[in-house]
Order: C-alpha cells, then structure tokens, then sequence
C-alpha cells in the first residue's frame, strides 16, 4: 500500500488540476461573454452570421482508401495467421 504522504499528494495534484480547470473554463466563458456582448453593442443589435463553413475534401480517393484497407486486412492476415492456426492446433 502506498504510504500516506503519497497519497497525500496524489490528491492534492488531483484537486489542484479540477481547481486550475475549472479556473480555465471559467476565465474562458468570461472572455466568450465579454466579446459577444461588446460585440452586440458596436453592431446594434444585429451581428451578421459567419459564413458557413464547407465540409472538409477527403484525404484520400476511393480508390486509395481500398486500397489501404486491403493493404490492412494483407498484413493483419500475415500477422495473426501463426497465431490462429497454433490456437486451431489446440483446440482453441
């Protein structure tokens, strides 16, 4: 069993980091409402919306993904063969 200034210390590094967390958040939504309400008051009352974003283009064709995933399954085969035909040997 750990002794107890270890475990002294384990959590007062544990309520140390929810406190400094729980500071980050709260500092953030601070900031979040600050910029939103000086925001409404310079535009009026109407803020335009952001102009949406669009979906991001896929790393890799269709072709290049089916590749890899039969590349993948090829050396998943090669790998864990041995091991299943030694199980299938003892009647696993």
């Amino acid at each position: 069993m750990a002794s107890l200034q270890l475990q002294e210390r384990a959590l007062g590094a544990t309520l140390g980091l929810i406190a400094g967390a729980g500071a980050v958040l709260y500092e953030r939504r601070l900031l979040w409402r600050s910029t939103a309400i000086t925001g409404h008051a310079l535009s009026g009352g109407n803020m335009p919306l952001p102009p949406p974003i669009p979906p991001p283009e896929p790393l890799f064709g269709k072709k290049d993904r089916e590749e890899l995933a039969h590349a993948w399954n090829l050396s998943i085969d090669r790998y864990f063969k041995p091991i299943i035909a030694e199980l299938s040997a003892r009647g696993w």
